[in-house]
């Protein structure tokens, strides 16, 4: 096996003289792992094998448009199974923003349970942290209510690898269980519903997500380095 970086778009010449071509786009447009595994071809290999964990940069429209077709193909193929988004339903227009919801970030999408919902802050093409909003997590500052999850949506859509979105307000109330539950490294039976569990795959599929935990360590990282960047509307932060 022959272990290759990977650059913008390269070239990779194998010991035996066979030429592979690695897809690996510009940066500011794909996230490409640093490592790609190549396997050496032979001349009694039947098929040529190229593994490369490479990662879309999503966009936050795009991965709206993704998880409608997913969800519409989870009801399509499994109509006798329960479906209900795992905690990821995609929203429209302002209808899911509350009084403690950042004004300079654009809704992604709702849980579906209390007013939970996730918004994008948009900084760079590779910057752009997703903010869990708990409207019913009372407190006195503004960081009750709101905490960031992932760096960008590829990050934030990682966490639910497993066992989707919908359980990570949990954070707010129950931490070292979330913490524990997100960590799962295979799904977590009694949690996810069988159509909920299909549509999953379908996103991790199509979106070619990689698996993040909630690490504690990485939470606070987030939170220090971006939660400053959030702004509120000032009658929220006067009532606080």
């Amino acid at each position: 096996m022959t272990f290759v970086k990977t650059g913008d778009l390269e070239k990779v010449r194998l010991e035996n003289g066979v030429c592979i071509l690695v897809a690996a786009y510009l940066r500011n447009t794909y996230f490409v792992s640093t490592l790609c595994l190549v396997v050496p071809l032979c001349a009694d290999l039947k098929e040529d094998v190229i593994q490369m964990n490479c990662m879309k940069n999503i966009g936050l429209q795009e991965l709206k448009i993704i998880i409608a077709n997913c969800a519409s193909e989870t009801k399509n193929e499994f109509p006798d199974l329960f479906f209900d988004y795992t905690g990821i339903i995609p929203s429209e227009g302002e209808d899911s923003r509350y009084f403690p919801t950042p004004i300079n970030t654009t809704i992604l999408a709702r849980t579906g349970g209390d007013g939970v919902h996730f918004s994008v802050l948009e900084i760079s093409g590779n910057i752009n942290p997703v903010v869990m909003t708990v409207p019913m997590n009372f407190g006195n500052s503004a960081k009750d209510y709101n905490i960031i999850l992932g760096e960008n949506l590829n990050e934030f859509m990682g966490l639910g690898y497993h066992n989707g979105w919908f359980y990570l307000e949990q954070i707010c109330y129950k931490y070292d269980w979330t913490i524990k539950f997100y960590s799962n490294t295979s799904r977590k039976e009694g949690y996810l519903s069988d159509g909920d569990f299909q549509f999953v795959k379908k996103l991790v599929n199509k979106l070619c997500l990689t698996h993040y935990t909630i690490n504690p360590i990485r939470i606070k990282e987030l939170n220090d380095t971006y939660f400053d960047k959030l702004i509120f509307k000032q009658e929220f932060i006067d009532k606080l």
